[in-house]
């Protein structure tokens, strides 16, 4: 795992503004054939942290559902640019090793099969360890406040993915 502070990556807007157009759902990431690029909104002791140690550390906390986006926009507009709040006032870039993001991917469940569905539950009740929804994508250019600079794009849906409890172990000792 390799943690960047993302809003230092210049490279990162270009490659967020060139979106497709059309009814689709794909994982809009910087990736390479070794890696995966997601963002998570961190506060800042939790982020100075990881990026220090250059994985997660205390104060950050395993058990904790996290969310992590592959898309750079849709984060931004997610945590306002980090402006939303002090508990999202610092995004991470977080490369996950290929195998590793795969493995999430495979192990996932859509978050709409969660709701009322006790079969996607342990014995404990908790949730599965792995959520993804497809949240509309956002693209860069749009008003303030709640849009906080992007404008939707409604027939391009945007991976989202959740962690809780062994699943959030991928993000602090990843291989």
């Amino acid at each position: 795992v390799e943690v960047k502070e993302a809003f230092e990556l210049e490279s990162q807007v270009a490659l967020a503004e060139a979106h497709v157009v059309g009814g689709t759902r794909e994982i809009r990431a910087v990736h390479d054939e070794h890696t995966v690029r997601v963002y998570q909104a961190y506060n800042a002791s939790i982020a100075s942290a990881a990026v220090e140690a250059q994985r997660f550390v205390p104060p950050w906390k395993e058990g904790r559902m996290t969310w992590i986006k592959p898309s750079f926009v849709w984060m931004g507009y997610r945590c306002g640019w980090t402006r939303k709040d002090a508990n999202q006032s610092r995004v991470l870039a977080i490369d996950l090793h290929r195998a590793s993001f795969d493995k999430l991917l495979l192990d996932a469940v859509l978050a709409s099969a969660q709701q009322g569905e006790r079969s996607d539950r342990d014995d404990s009740g908790a949730s599965a360890a792995i959520v993804v929804q497809w949240d509309p994508e956002r693209a860069l250019g749009g008003d303030s406040g709640r849009h906080a600079f992007t404008h939707p794009l409604p027939a391009q849906r945007s991976l989202q993915m959740g962690l809780r409890g062994e699943a959030t172990r991928l993000l602090a000792v990843a291989d």
